[in-house]
């Protein structure tokens, strides 16, 4: 059984892993176009990186478990998926608030519930693929 920390690192590096992942013409949304170079995109990274913000290399590992918890995030609802990944992203509680037009307080908890929902959809998922 994990902790609530223990899940919310999880989630994020779950999203890092996602962010890190490299994109093809494929994987891109429609409309989405860059005009920057392959060779460039790492000068960038290490420039957040010099920012502070954390940067995986994406290993096999954090791919396998990114994919497990984003199975884990369809079994939930709508407003529990999109509150885990938009805090697991660091938005802050305020545009949150404005959103979806509650307290912090009530958000709270509902994050709350998310996560011990994603938490049961995780050890379920566990149980299926253990079969």
């Amino acid at each position: 059984m994990t902790t609530h920390s223990e899940l919310k690192q999880r989630l994020e590096k779950a999203m890092i892993t996602l962010q890190q992942l490299p994109q093809s013409a494929h994987t891109k949304p429609i409309g989405y176009k860059t005009a920057w170079p392959d060779m460039i995109r790492p000068t960038k990274r290490g420039a957040i990186l010099h920012r502070g913000k954390l940067l995986l290399t994406p290993n096999s590992q954090y791919i396998s478990d990114c994919y497990k918890i984003i199975d884990a995030l369809y079994q939930l609802s709508d407003m529990q998926r999109t509150l885990l990944s938009a805090r697991a992203m660091n938005v802050a509680w305020q545009v949150l608030q404005r959103r979806y037009n509650r307290s912090r307080t009530h958000l709270n908890r509902l994050h709350s519930r998310a996560l011990t929902a994603l938490e049961a959809a995780l050890n379920n998922n566990a149980i299926q693929n253990s079969k």
